[in-house]
């Protein structure tokens, strides 16, 4: 019986370089060193992955036996596939049994057992077959004395040539047992030897699919869950490094919201400030700790301030459209910045409006944001160009209790939808995962009145188009049966349909 080959779990290699690795530089310099990059790697793909192409092959012909049953929700045994490969084992069975016991009077029974010892049912098939006429030549021969007793004793002619007659044939039948004895039946021993076979080919396939259902739900739960991160996939060893690595750095500093060496940690900068709002603050006791717009996170947080509405002067806010709730009319278009209530009324409505991502993860939108960023000529849209901030100093997350989150000065691009361009930068990713009583947070504008250098892709356009989900179970199914990539993995990483290399290739 085969033995069963065990997930890997690629998903629980902690690929991901600690805090204390980081070597201090730029959170935009997304290159490592050689060396580094060199040692991630090798830890990924020869370590992880060699274990993932080992248990996919194997996985593979385990599903093979099994088909999707749609209205059970998983793998199921295929009775006609089972039928068809115990047929084929039992041709198997018999070619072989025609190589292991040759058809000739050249071999005999002991060479066949020195030739097969190792195999004990094989030695034991042929060794069924091995002829033993000891007793009925012992019997035979007292025939044939008592035979010639008879004939000496004989009174006619006619009594002794039926008497002789009867002598030849036992004669003659003496020397066929002599010629045999000790000898293997081959043709026999070929039929035994073939049924042997058979019947281990034919356990070996009902253990297959005994074992089947079971092992194939556990692979698709684990190739779920290895598509949750692009560098634990199937395929990642095909990827050039380098994006690997960069999708590592972004997860850090859009995901993990990692605080690195040169953040701004307790300050954050509030461009185009109004009179009004800047006699606000100082009205509630904030005042610039460096320049004209640069503020302690604490201060704003003492004086209400939870969100930021703005990153650059001159710039569109980041809603910038009027809405209208149950407590009335609401326009936070001319305001740098809002409070917890303020933010609260503008969240409901973008729900309500359908401006949200639903029930997705957040984070996983965000992870597929820098899947997108990296491979950017996938899903069908090409992501051209890249969207940088830097000109507005840096950047700090929109929300003020995100102590020390930078965003990445350069991310993103546009993706041209319906002929018209949509901007993605990574004041987006902050929006959809920056707070985690908030998720799901876009941008507004009216459309007709923003230029196309200003129309940035709300959370819901993203996820409506671009957006790249986990595979549901069927489709892990299907990937692991033909040996290929989940549409995800092709989104993410944009390696070949092919992940179980064929045997003939």
């Amino acid at each position: 019986m085969t033995e069963t080959i065990k997930s890997p779990n690629i998903r629980l290699a902690d690929t991901t370089p600690s805090p204390d690795e980081e070597d201090g530089g730029s959170i935009d310099d997304l290159t490592l060193s050689h060396e580094k990059a060199t040692e991630l790697y090798t830890e990924t793909t020869e370590q992880a992955f060699e274990r993932w192409g080992e248990y996919l092959e194997y996985i593979r012909g385990v599903a093979e036996l099994c088909v999707w049953d749609d209205e059970r929700g998983k793998p199921v045994v295929d009775k006609t596939t089972i039928d068809k490969r115990k047929k084929s084992a039992t041709w198997k069975a018999r070619e072989e049994a025609s190589l292991l016991v040759p058809v000739s009077e050249e071999y005999e029974g002991v060479e066949i057992i020195e030739r097969y010892f190792e195999d004990g049912e094989v030695v034991k098939a042929v060794l069924s077959e091995l002829e033993d006429n000891s007793e009925k030549l012992l019997q035979t021969s007292k025939e044939i004395e008592e035979l010639r007793g008879i004939l000496s004793s004989a009174n006619t002619d006619s009594q002794r040539r039926k008497i002789e007659s009867i002598i030849a044939r036992e004669e003659e039948y003496e020397r066929i047992l002599r010629e045999h004895h000790g000898k293997i039946n081959m043709v026999l021993a070929r039929k035994r030897v073939a049924e042997v076979l058979e019947m281990r080919a034919h356990a070996d396939i009902d253990g297959k699919a005994l074992r089947a259902p079971e092992e194939l739900e556990r692979a698709v739960s684990d190739r779920i869950a290895a598509d949750r991160y692009p560098w634990t996939m199937p395929g990642a060893e095909k990827v050039d490094p380098k994006k690997i690595e960069n999708m590592l750095k972004y997860y850090r500093i859009l995901i993990e919201h990692q605080a690195f060496g040169d953040s701004t940690e307790d300050e954050v900068r509030i461009p185009g400030l109004m009179p009004d709002e800047i006699a606000s603050l100082e009205h509630r006791g904030v005042t610039p700790v460096r320049g004209h717009n640069v503020f302690s996170r604490e201060d704003l947080r003492r004086a209400g301030v939870f969100f930021v509405n703005t990153i650059g002067e001159g710039e569109q806010p980041i809603f910038g459209e009027v809405i209208t709730d149950r407590e009335g009319r609401f326009d936070p278009r001319k305001k740098a910045f809002l409070t917890e209530e303020e933010f609260k009324r503008v969240y409901n409505f973008q729900q309500r409006e359908g401006y949200g991502i639903g029930d997705l993860d957040p984070d996983d939108v965000v992870m597929d944001m820098i899947a997108a960023d990296q491979v950017r000529n996938t899903r069908g849209y090409n992501l051209v160009g890249v969207e940088r901030i830097s000109k507005y100093g840096n950047t700090s997350s929109l929300f003020v209790d995100n102590e020390g989150d930078t965003l990445p000065e350069s991310f993103g691009g546009w993706f041209e939808i319906d002929e018209k361009q949509y901007r993605l930068s990574s004041v987006q990713t902050d929006l959809i995962n920056g707070h985690r009583d908030f998720p799901g947070v876009s941008e507004m504008y009216q459309s007709s009145r923003v230029a196309w250098d200003q129309r940035y892709m709300t959370a819901s356009q993203y996820v409506r188009y671009i957006y790249s989900p986990l595979p549901t179970p069927k489709e892990a199914f299907h990937a692991i049966k033909g040996g290929s990539s989940t549409k995800r993995e092709r989104d993410w990483l944009g390696t070949p349909l092919s992940i179980v290399e064929s045997k003939n290739n």
